[in-house]
């Protein structure tokens, strides 16, 4: 399948989860109704893991690369599937294991139409550039169920520390999850995005926290008003993060004429 899908899918308990639709059963001479099938060079290095495969009826199976213990089959109610290879005589003998022990209306959600394309012209063809991409709702869904957090920002309520902290979380897509590590306790990272979430102000202490998180430095320029009701500002002043430093520069009165 040349053309790669995404599969949202949002259970009934309220966790959603996302997953890519990356091939066909079918490829690979796979169908579901098989539960061995023998070839030259074996077939589970063929998939990978935690994608998802549709099958000749439309419906989709996540692979599995490792079989679940029997408590994680349990607590893993969706259609999967995993592979074992071992060698028979000149030939390899792939053995099948299909869960299809989930719930009815679960299995329905795992079907090749509740995709959506993912490549980029279907992309560009269904997209309003006026529309927003996600709505409050969808956000908290996609943080509550998956590994990405996406602040979302409130350019009305959101101080102006917060809008930077939100816009360079956004822009370097972080996985905050593969850094929480770096604070001293797992609550903290929560404590943080928390902090993003309600209305209280950012403090310069939180800020200086999340800049380490993200790595980053930071320049603020002060600019004078030109309806200021004090006397100009007779330097050009700038404070940089690298050296905790204020630099004054004098202003050059004929440039700025």
């Amino acid at each position: 399948m040349s053309e790669q899908k995404l599969l949202y899918i949002k259970f009934k308990s309220g966790q959603s989860r996302t997953y890519s639709v990356v091939g066909r059963l079918s490829d690979f001479g796979i169908s579901v109704f098989q539960h061995d099938i023998t070839t030259k060079n074996g077939l589970s290095d063929e998939f990978q893991d935690n994608k998802g495969y549709i099958d000749e009826n439309g419906d989709i199976w996540i692979y599995r690369k490792n079989l679940p213990s029997m408590s994680g089959i349990a607590s893993m109610p969706i259609p999967w599937f995993n592979m074992y290879d071992e060698i028979v005589g000149d030939e390899i003998r792939t053995t099948i294991t299909w869960n299809k022990r989930c719930h009815a209306k679960t299995k329905a959600l795992f079907n090749e139409k509740n995709t959506s394309s993912m490549d980029v012209s279907s992309i560009a063809e269904i997209t309003d550039p006026n529309v927003p991409l996600y709505n409050k709702e969808m956000l908290d869904d996609m943080n509550a169920g998956g590994e990405k957090y996406i602040p979302v920002i409130d350019e009305k309520n959101d101080d102006f520390l917060k809008l930077l902290i939100k816009n360079i979380i956004i822009d370097k897509g972080t996985n905050l999850n593969a850094i929480k590590h770096v604070v001293d306790k797992a609550y903290q990272m929560s404590n943080l995005k928390a902090a993003l979430n309600n209305k209280t102000k950012i403090s310069t202490s939180t800020f200086n926290t999340w800049a380490e998180l993200l790595g980053f430095d930071f320049e603020i320029n002060i600019i004078d008003r030109s309806n200021g009701m004090t006397e100009p500002l007779k330097h050009k002043i700038s404070y940089t993060s690298v050296n905790n430093k204020v630099n004054l520069t004098e202003i050059d009165e004929k440039k700025e004429k």
